[in-house]
């Protein structure tokens, strides 16, 4: 398993062609991240289980 750190690029498994960034890690090992959509709104899901996360290749 990888280890994912803040300011990280990942990909949600239901989400696999948006790129989201890491902004939190959580004491339970959970993580917060976002992004940019259209319009310079911002999606940001909290809470999300590592195994639900894709590294983007560098």
């Amino acid at each position: 398993m990888n280890h994912i750190e803040i300011g990280q690029q990942v990909t949600l498994a239901q989400f696999e062609n948006t790129i989201f960034t890491v902004t939190k890690v959580h004491p339970d090992g959970s993580f917060t991240v976002e992004t940019i959509l259209h319009g310079q709104q911002t999606l940001s899901y909290e809470n999300v289980a590592r195994e639900m996360l894709r590294q983007v290749p560098a």
